[in-house]
């Protein structure tokens, strides 16, 4: 997993969900290198985000999750 959010969110999330590896307090330049890092792998990605920093990762991921109401309108776009 890797988030924007802070340190202590981004822990206790992967830890509600049983994630190991996880990045916080990265940029939207952070999230999208690392996406292709990630993609490179050949398996199947879901992004999830709520920000127009977060819109070109939404798109190029297989599987994009826009959170509605509350993202973006370019976010909601891609």
């Amino acid at each position: 997993m890797f988030t924007g959010d802070k340190k202590k969110n981004a822990l206790e999330i992967a830890r509600r969900l049983n994630i190991d590896n996880v990045e916080y307090e990265m940029l939207p330049t952070d999230k999208y290198n690392r996406y292709e890092k990630v993609k490179d792998k050949d398996e199947i990605v879901v992004f999830v985000g709520d920000g127009i920093n977060d819109s070109l990762t939404l798109k190029r991921a297989d599987i994009g999750v826009s959170l509605g109401n509350v993202g973006s309108s370019s976010a909601i776009e891609a």
